[in-house]
């Protein structure tokens, strides 16, 4: 039976009993408790622009565009990756610029489930001039890789969001080509994580580090994972695992702390918390900023919780539990 993504943020210590209550913000990703309509903009659309080299594409600007008229642009981090939060259901082209080089930009279509602010992730190549689509000779990602696996690998990124069924057999017939192909076992974690298919993700990302042990997205893909099933344990670890390998992504410390909030060390994750959002571009991070907020109501330190709820408002303002966020405050307003 398949394992669902019932609220990673749900917390088992006296902290976490903030999100749960009635006073408190809905675990995000629990859909008996989320109703999410066609404009409920409480998605994310994420990404990584990568080089035609294969290295991240660092500072870089990336936009979207929706058929309904929606736009936003911004500048990709050290890790060529972005983030757009409270995105509305839709169909989006998304395209990235370097100076110099030829626009790439890839189609993507958000739909109404999974997990709220959960993140419908693309894979951006930027390709030097005269290269064409699917071209990957110069990734040392794909080293190594037969032409065959890579043209199906290709084809299964283009079906990914629209046929993910399709998309998984073609990878399926990739790996088979190449059993090594790192990146297929990661795209295809990506899509059991879409469709909530935990077992299949989790052994999807297992076999994409076990091919690269140096991948970084397939290690924090599996975090959270391992998150989203409460094994706050091995989560803590794998993410450990990647504090030792690049100790600069903020988004790391941020799930670092939610696993030691999962095991009960609320000190430790505050630490945590306030580590990743003093880094640069971690300001940004919701989940930070509102599981610090609970932190701080449990520590009765209500000017600074509040100062939290309400950053974590302005980054989400569309989220599902922004009713409760606002009650919240307002209670700890009263409170002084």
């Amino acid at each position: 039976m398949k394992k669902k993504y019932y609220s990673v943020l749900i917390m088992v210590s006296a902290v976490f009993l903030f999100f749960v209550s009635g006073a408190g913000a809905q675990g995000i990703g629990d859909r008996n408790q989320a109703s999410n309509g066609p404009d409920s903009g409480i998605y994310a659309l994420a990404g990584k622009v990568i080089m035609p080299d294969g290295m991240p594409a660092k500072h870089v600007r990336v936009s979207y565009s929706s058929t309904a008229g929606a736009s936003n642009s911004m500048e990709t981090d050290e890790e060529g990756t972005f983030r757009f939060s409270s995105i509305p259901t839709g169909n989006y082209t998304v395209t990235a610029r370097v100076e110099g080089l030829p626009a790439a930009s890839e189609s993507i279509t958000i739909r109404d489930e999974g997990m709220a602010g959960q993140a419908t992730t693309v894979v951006i190549y930027i390709r030097n001039e005269g290269q064409k689509k699917g071209d990957f000779s110069n990734n040392p990602m794909f080293k190594d890789v037969p032409k065959e696996a890579t043209s199906k690998y290709q084809k299964a990124t283009e079906k990914a969001n629209s046929d993910p069924k399709a998309a998984l057999l073609l990878l399926d017939e990739a790996i088979a080509a190449y059993p090594q192909f790192a990146v297929a076992h990661y795209e295809k974690g990506v899509i059991y994580q879409r469709q909530n298919d935990l077992d299949n993700a989790m052994l999807s990302f297992q076999k994409a580090i076990a091919a690269k042990p140096d991948f970084i997205d397939a290690k924090m893909n599996y975090g959270l994972t391992l998150l989203a099933i409460k094994n706050y344990e091995l989560a803590a670890a794998t993410f450990q695992d990647i504090m030792k390998q690049k100790n600069d992504i903020p988004a790391v410390y941020s799930n670092f702390g939610i696993a030691m909030l999962g095991l009960g060390k609320v000190d430790i994750a505050e630490k945590a918390f306030k580590f990743a959002l003093v880094m640069k571009g971690g300001e940004n991070l919701a989940a930070a900023h509102k599981y610090l907020g609970g932190i701080y109501m449990q520590k009765n330190q209500n000017a600074a919780a509040i100062a939290e709820l309400q950053k974590y408002l302005e980054l989400m303002p569309k989220a599902t539990d922004a009713d409760k966020i606002k009650a919240t405050i307002e209670d700890l307003k009263k409170k002084g």
